[in-house]
């Protein structure tokens, strides 16, 4: 037996036991009776139109809303719907904003009853002092019966895109976005008894039967879809996947990049303590344990710093500077002395380790802080962390060590494909604040051995994606002007074009990279394609210029998907907690720093792009421009 299966069965061992405590403390009340409508007795259901699904999303929240205020006035359905007399189920699900969403389901002879069951359920939900409503609406579309489930043997099902049900007896069923939110299946598709356990807790009625459910020698049920709605009052959207479809957002444009910026930002001042350590991950219990790993990484603590530094010189938001230099704090305490007792060196240490990387993005960060800020309290400090960088750089420019023991000094092995590159943009971003032959001569060595050397002999498709490298290069070919330098930038941007994902299905993975495509490695590349623009447009290349920014803007709507609003939160626990911030991809709900981090400096790159395209489109337009 796998060892997964081994975890089942001591689950399934473990579930008995409980199960029996649980039949003492509770039973199943309330639930519809066992010969109602289920899923099974579905039909072909018939698609609704997007635009029907909006108008009667809205109509049930303001329904909703009146009644919670003690008005009422049924919701009426569009005119397409009002005549269906198919089997129909309905799920709503409502969030105060402040907890999880409460879920119903309406089912009936035609959408009308199925509506009128899930509203008359959803009613006393509704408290009448509720800030805010967020209600969202799913129709079922289509239904798979009589699937195996069972978490070893049974089908694997797409947790992002399908919920699944057990019985009717059970009247247990959850949607696709809270099999996300709450780990209900592994990322294989295989579902998490000790997960759905935990979540629907089992001295509950619908924990109850769950227990009961899973003892059983076959454990058999549905798989369906669903057309989703979202309406907080305000504004009614689709979505697909949990996450607003694209006819729905806004224009892609500087302003809408500055308030998902901002969004993003607020996030970060929550998501971090008065000792400036950010909390640096937020995911859904997953284990026995229920658990999340939080192995904190002071390099990623750096990076976002630096990016909400970039943030407040975008927006200057004094909440934002006081968060960053709260960050800035807690990074310097992880300021040591590097092996061999010089004082003029020092190292980012962090569990008995320094890393070239982690000097490399302290560096990043403090130039960025004296940049927006005019002042120089940390220049000393960037010195100490260069001079340790340039001690690991050999004659020929290359890093020969990225990972070191303090205060051994002992060599780890590790070796990163993206620290040399951070290095290099450190140095320059130092040279900038420190002028100094030193730093310069370090970062143009470095530069010439990666392109060289590391990357001379390597195919394209197998050319690693430096976008630390990309924003080095932009820099320095503005001050060496050597042609090795542009014309590597070109090559990577090339390479990384290439890689992205275009017509895709399914649709909303277009504009992102690797397969499943994920945030961060599309908002990193869009990072890096923000430099390699600005050297197109700056060094006579239009044309190529206007081929990235297409990139670009594919790169940055997939990110935006990835951000968490209001209809992709409602199922957390603290649904405010996680507003703003960026999950790792469109089936995985988990929230880390640098998720955020390189999600939000690649907005703010494309906004700087678009917002000097629309200067100049005005002054294009204006007579007498030049």
């Amino acid at each position: 037996m796998s060892a997964f299966g081994t975890t089942i069965e001591m689950c399934r061992r473990v579930v008995r036991v409980t199960a029996l405590l649980a039949a003492m403390a509770a039973t199943c009340v309330g639930q519809p009776a066992p010969d109602g409508l289920w899923f099974d007795d579905l039909g072909e259901p018939a698609p609704v139109s997007r635009e029907d699904g909006k108008r009667l999303a809205a109509r049930i929240h303001a329904h909703l809303a009146a009644r919670g205020q003690g008005k009422a006035q049924a919701p009426a359905l569009p005119e397409s719907l009002a005549a269906d007399a198919a089997p129909r189920i309905v799920l709503l699900s409502l969030s105060d904003g402040r907890t999880g969403a409460q879920v119903v389901l309406g089912t009936g002879q035609g959408m009308a009853a199925a509506v009128e069951a899930a509203v008359a359920r959803a009613v006393p939900l509704v408290p009448s002092d509720a800030p805010r409503l967020w209600l969202k609406l799913d129709i079922v579309t289509a239904v798979e019966a009589g699937v195996d489930l069972d978490p070893v043997t049974g089908r694997r099902l797409d947790r992002s895109l399908q919920g699944f049900a057990f019985d009717r007896r059970s009247q247990i069923v959850f949607l696709p976005e809270q099999v996300v939110a709450h780990h209900l299946a592994d990322d294989k598709g295989r579902l998490w008894p000790q997960s759905i356990v935990r979540y629907l807790k089992p001295s509950s009625p619908r924990g109850s039967a769950f227990l009961d459910a899973f003892r059983r020698p076959q454990l058999t049920g549905v798989l369906f879809r669903t057309q989703a709605f979202f309406s907080d009052g305000a504004a009614t959207v689709a979505l697909f996947r949990g996450h607003v479809v694209r006819d729905d957002l806004p224009p892609l444009s500087s302003q809408a990049l500055l308030e998902a910026s901002r969004r993003a930002g607020d996030y970060l001042v929550r998501a971090i303590d008065d000792q400036g350590r950010f909390d640096y991950l937020l995911a859904a219990p997953q284990g026995p344990s229920g658990d999340a790993a939080d192995d904190y990484n002071i390099l990623r603590h750096a990076g976002t710093v630096y990016s909400l530094l970039e943030l407040h010189e975008a927006d200057r938001q004094e909440p934002i500077l006081a968060a960053a230099e709260r960050g800035i704090a807690h990074l310097l305490k992880h300021v040591a002395s590097a092996p061999g007792g010089d004082e003029a060196v020092r190292c980012i240490v962090e569990g008995g380790v320094a890393k070239l990387g982690g000097n490399a993005l302290a560096v990043v960060a403090l130039a960025q802080h004296a940049r927006v800020t005019g002042r120089r309290d940390h220049v000393e400090t960037m010195r100490r962390l260069g001079r340790w960088m340039v001690s690991l750089q050999d004659a020929d420019g290359r890093f020969r060590m990225h990972s070191m023991t303090v205060p051994e000094g002992r060599d780890t092995g590790f070796q990163s494909q993206y620290y040399p590159g951070e290095a290099i943009l450190a140095l320059l971003r130092l040279n900038a604040v420190d002028p100094a032959p030193v730093w310069l001569d370090a970062a143009e060595k470095g530069a010439r051995w990666l392109i060289t050397v590391r990357d001379a002999q390597v195919a394209d498709n197998r050319l690693n994606h430096d976008h630390w490298l990309l924003y080095a290069l932009n820099e320095l070919y503005r001050i060496r002007r050597d042609e090795l330098f542009l014309k590597h930038a070109q090559r990577l941007a090339r390479v990384i074009v290439a890689a992205q994902i275009r017509d895709a299905e399914p649709p909303d993975w277009c504009g992102g990279y690797l397969n499943p495509p994920r945030s961060t490695p599309t908002a990193t590349r869009t990072e890096g394609l923000c430099a390699a623009w600005r050297l197109e447009r700056d060094f006579g290349r239009p044309e190529q210029a206007r081929d990235l920014l297409g990139a670009l803007c594919r790169g940055a709507e997939f990110v935006q998907r990835t951000q968490l609003g209001p209809e992709s939160v409602l199922y957390a626990d603290d649904p405010q907690r996680w507003l703003g911030g960026f999950r790792g991809s469109l089936t995985d709900m988990t929230v880390r720093i640098d998720y955020v981090q390189h999600s939000l400096s690649a907005m703010l790159g494309l906004r700087q792009i678009l917002a000097a395209e629309s200067d100049n489109a005005a002054r294009a337009t204006t007579p007498g421009s030049p």
